[in-house]
């Protein structure tokens, strides 16, 4: 069960990554070895994905993004409560791994694509989240704003990220600091970030509305 931690307000390790990370072929060569093949058989469906699932109080009416999606737990984790669930990945292994498990699906499907081009028109979507992803970004800023573009007006963003600075993949606070800035600066409105325990980790959510 996930246990929520500590909120905080406007701005004031292979264990529980989110999704597929190691897909993306720019991570740490070790990442990039052998982990990259063993996160999808070791964490099909990660406390990660179900939380940002939960935080993003999804009706049947949304239409979701999953930027990062990895092999798509978050998506398929969405697609009973949405209209339509998509993932977004730039790793064509991951991506073949998420189509065939999410065989299923009528409305879920995936396409190959960085988070800094993404291949949709404006006012898209209703949501859209990045799980443990962002840091794999060639392209931060222009990422957000791509979210921005492809987000209905009103619609949630929200980006996870574990806290943990000790770690290549984690977060510390001038992180958050970082990230909630670039939100804001991009036109974001109601930016607000709020800490998770999720398993033996801290999650980090930060949140915007279009």
């Amino acid at each position: 069960m996930t246990e929520h931690g500590d909120s905080h307000g406007r701005r004031p390790d292979p264990h529980e990554h989110g999704h597929g990370d190691g897909g993306h072929d720019h991570g740490p060569p070790v990442w990039r070895g052998l982990t990259r093949w063993l996160y999808p058989i070791l964490y099909r469906n990660p406390a990660s994905n179900r939380l940002v699932v939960e935080l993003a109080a999804l009706t049947a009416d949304d239409r979701v993004l999953d930027i990062g999606c990895g092999p798509g737990a978050a998506v398929r984790a969405a697609a009973p409560l949405v209209e339509e669930a998509v993932g977004a990945d730039p790793s064509d292994r991951m991506l073949r791994m998420a189509r065939r498990r999410s065989r299923a699906l009528s409305n879920v499907r995936y396409h190959q694509a960085p988070a800094h081009h993404l291949p949709f028109g404006d006012d898209v979507f209703t949501a859209v989240w990045t799980v443990h992803s962002m840091h794999h970004w060639g392209d931060e800023e222009a990422g957000v704003s791509e979210v921005l573009r492809v987000l209905a007006s009103g619609g949630r963003f929200l980006v996870v990220e574990q806290l943990d600075p000790g770690k290549p993949w984690g977060i510390d606070e001038a992180g958050i600091d970082r990230i909630t800035s670039m939100t804001q600066d991009a036109g974001f409105a109601d930016v607000q970030w709020t800490k998770h325990r999720v398993g033996r980790a801290d999650e980090v959510v930060i949140e915007g509305r279009a």
